[in-house]
């Protein structure tokens, strides 16, 4: 009686493919992670530059001379409250003020989410 050849993989060669299997799907969760953290984070700057956009609006129709000095606020957009520091600057022209708009989330550190510069004249007097 002639035995057959049987053919397949043997115990070694699937715990080898399990492992390299496991591997990958190790490293695609870890992508998959972080691509989630920097959406978020990337949707929190977007947010705060708006904010700071938003305040360089409100400085322009305020119509306002820009003190130098630092002035503390909060704003609220999406839900969320936003610190705004606004601080002014001279420049080499007389006329014109230098205003940067440092924007941070309430809840978390102290590093500002966005920085925005902006030049303004000097109002136009009665």
């Amino acid at each position: 009686m002639a035995m057959a050849h049987q053919r397949g993989f043997t115990l070694l060669e699937i715990l080898v493919a399990l492992a390299i299997l496991s591997m990958v799907c190790l490293a695609v969760t870890t992508t998959s992670g972080i691509a989630v953290d920097n959406a978020g984070y990337l949707k929190e700057r977007t947010l705060a530059t708006w904010v700071a956009m938003n305040k360089a609006a409100e400085l322009e129709l305020a119509g306002k001379w820009v003190e130098v000095s630092a002035g503390d606020s909060s704003a609220e957009m999406a839900g969320r409250k936003w610190a705004v520091k606004v601080t002014g600057h001279e420049t080499p022209n007389a006329e014109m003020r230098r205003a940067v708009i440092e924007v941070r989330a309430e809840e978390l550190g102290k590093e500002p989410l966005a920085v925005f510069t902006v030049f303004m004249g000097r109002p136009a007097g009665p």
